[in-house]
């Protein structure tokens, strides 16, 4: 392995690793921190371990020589790009929810697979 790719590959376990310290320190919290600010910390745990799926799937592809059969497949692309879209909408109600008017979960998430299809129609033509 070249010095470059080294370096490179050297970050996909890193960043797991980053992942996993991350969850450790914060799921406990969810005990002790206010109703609404356990969303806040709920989505942005999602959008980790999205993170560390893509790190792990992409990482594992480096290693044995198949990143780009991995990143061609759309299949294991959605998995992730599904992982963030729940994360950012779960987040987005988080959000909301700190504000004075109180908002549903399901408009967060109607309003992602909303402008989804949308865009996905377009692409279409």
């Amino acid at each position: 392995m070249k010095p470059l790719e080294a370096a490179l590959s050297a970050f996909y376990p890193v960043i797991v690793l980053l992942g996993a310290l991350i969850w450790m320190r914060f799921f406990p919290l969810l005990r002790s921190v206010e109703a609404n600010t356990k969303p806040l910390i709920c989505s942005m745990l999602m959008i980790v371990t999205a993170v560390m799926v893509e790190q792990l799937i992409y990482g594992f592809g480096r290693l044995v020589g198949i990143y780009i059969n991995i990143a061609m497949s759309p299949g294991l692309v959605a998995v992730g790009k599904i992982l963030y879209c729940v994360g950012f909408s779960y987040m987005l109600y988080a959000f909301w929810l700190l504000s004075p008017v109180k908002p549903r979960l399901w408009v967060s998430v109607m309003f992602t697979a909303v402008m989804w299809g949308t865009l996905f129609l377009i692409l279409l033509v």
